[in-house]
């Protein structure tokens, strides 16, 4: 009967639908016609929610759920919902699962409370999955009940920290910031050292050194181009250039004043004096033994002997 209704009458139908489950009973019902517009219309948001497809890989028979489902619900940072947990541990139990996920509130010191997830199996407590701070980061575990240990950190402006290492050792080895930059860390837990910067654009650049003396010694460049780099943090000075078809340039002098002294190719090895703005070439040396000698400024310099 609902198909014979004008289908801007069966829209405002679907409109009053709002549980996941009854909202995939209408799209599998009627798949090709009301159930797909419904899913195409943008004033009907509540038939995009992940959970709306879930019901209908449960009802089709594709989809059951165990640990591994709600733990990934648990940790969907954009998605996830007190009251989508609630419709969950109610479909599990009508499945007959024994799982379920339940919220419980921690006081911490000063009176604030900590929100906390857990995943039970049965009426006991069970390991902690999701555990939300009064300023709003969420830190996300895995592990048995008793062992639960951090994996991962989600701040409200998006950076996310990644930990490995069993509960009480966890050690920071990633941090991914909204803006694409990742940083990478190795070192045991609170001695955390920085060793590799990625940037969106494909620039690498490697670090060596203890926790907070980390040194910039390598930058690699999206066309392929390296640079290294010598000195302690914040004096990191440019030694060498290697580009991509083999050629490699040398530099001297303190950082923000590296000047190139040499560039050696397959075949030749050109050799530079002056400082950073006013290098020129002052000799090639040929792989066959010849020498030519140059003088004048940069940009004008002349053979003098060959």
């Amino acid at each position: 009967m609902l198909l014979t209704i004008f289908p801007e009458l069966q829209l405002e139908i679907a409109r009053f639908l709002t549980d996941p489950s009854d909202c995939a009973a209408l799209c599998l019902a009627v798949p090709r016609g009301l159930g797909l517009a419904a899913l195409r219309h943008r004033e009907l948001p509540q038939y995009k929610e992940i959970l709306v497809s879930v019901a209908m890989r449960l009802a089709t028979g594709e989809l059951q759920i165990d640990e591994a489902l709600l733990r990934r619900y648990l940790w969907d940072r954009r998605r996830m919902t007190s009251e989508g947990c609630e419709w969950l541990t109610a479909a599990a139990q009508r499945t007959g699962s024994p799982l379920s996920i339940v919220r419980s509130v921690l006081l911490g010191a000063s009176s604030f409370a900590f929100e906390r997830w857990h995943l039970t199996a049965g009426g006991a407590e069970g390991a902690l999955v999701r555990q939300k701070q009064p300023d709003g980061v969420v830190a996300l575990f895995q592990g048995e009940r008793g062992a639960e240990r951090k994996v991962r950190v989600e701040r409200l402006d998006g950076t996310i920290f990644f930990y490995e290492g069993e509960k009480g050792a966890e050690r920071n080895v990633r941090v991914e910031q909204p803006d694409g930059i990742i940083f990478f860390f190795e070192g045991g837990r609170n001695a955390e050292r920085k060793v590799r910067v990625e940037f969106r654009d494909g620039v690498v650049q490697d670090f060596e050194g203890v926790k907070g003396a980390e040194r910039k010694v390598r930058v690699e460049h999206s066309d392929g181009h390296v640079a290294l780099y010598a000195g302690e943090k914040g004096a990191e000075r440019l030694v060498r250039g290697i580009f991509p078809d083999g050629r490699v340039a040398f530099f001297e002098g303190e950082m923000g004043a590296e000047r190139q002294v040499r560039l050696e190719g397959a075949d030749c090895i050109f050799f530079f004096e002056g400082e950073q703005s006013a290098v020129r070439l002052v000799r090639e040396e040929h792989s066959d033994g010849r020498v030519v000698l140059y003088a004048g400024a940069r940009g004008a310099e002349q053979i003098v002997r060959e």
